[in-house]
């Protein structure tokens, strides 16, 4: 209400979509009313607390003696997980050598291809870390340099180390 240079008074209505000077937005005064502070920075502040991390996506490869596996799981911000999958494929990386500290050409050559298709089915999971362990067969054998270099040339090997694969 105000009043007029001769003395009545009138009423001021606001345009329509827009509030009265001193009036907060319905959502604002809403946000207030349940106790979520005021003003948009309040309401900015809140929802930026309620985002939450995305999940992550790993996998992980044992290279063994008889067998490689693969496992990958989802992990989510407040640490549960659940397998998204799982394979194993027998190669035999220690036949034919273990006794002499060598892995034979098929073995590396099944061991190789395992980790091909390992490495596909990770991807089509979405997984965005893949390691992978290798066990004492390449580990002592005095040709697990030969297969680790083959490894990371034909699968992107990160960051080499003696008993560690990083694939991706």
């Amino acid at each position: 209400m105000g009043g007029t240079s001769d003395g009545t008074s009138s009423t001021v209505t606001p345009h329509a979509g827009h509030a009265a000077p001193d009036a907060a937005p319905a959502s604002l005064a809403a946000d207030r009313q349940a106790g979520f502070g005021s003003g948009y920075g309040a309401a900015r502040r809140q929802s930026s607390a309620l985002r939450r991390p995305p999940v992550t996506k790993i996998g992980a490869i044992d290279v063994g003696t008889n067998s490689i596996h693969l496992v990958m799981a989802e992990i989510s911000p407040e640490g549960d997980f659940q397998i998204l999958g799982s394979d194993k494929q027998m190669v035999e990386m220690g036949k034919g050598g273990f006794v002499r500290h060598v892995l034979t050409a098929r073995a590396m050559n099944d061991g190789l291809a395992a980790l091909k298709r390992f490495v596909k089915m990770a991807r089509l999971k979405g997984i965005t870390r893949l390691k992978a362990v290798a066990t004492s067969a390449v580990r002592e054998a005095r040709s697990g340099g030969v297969f680790v270099r083959r490894v990371r040339d034909q699968l992107g090997l990160e960051r080499p180390e003696p008993h560690r694969l990083y694939l991706f």
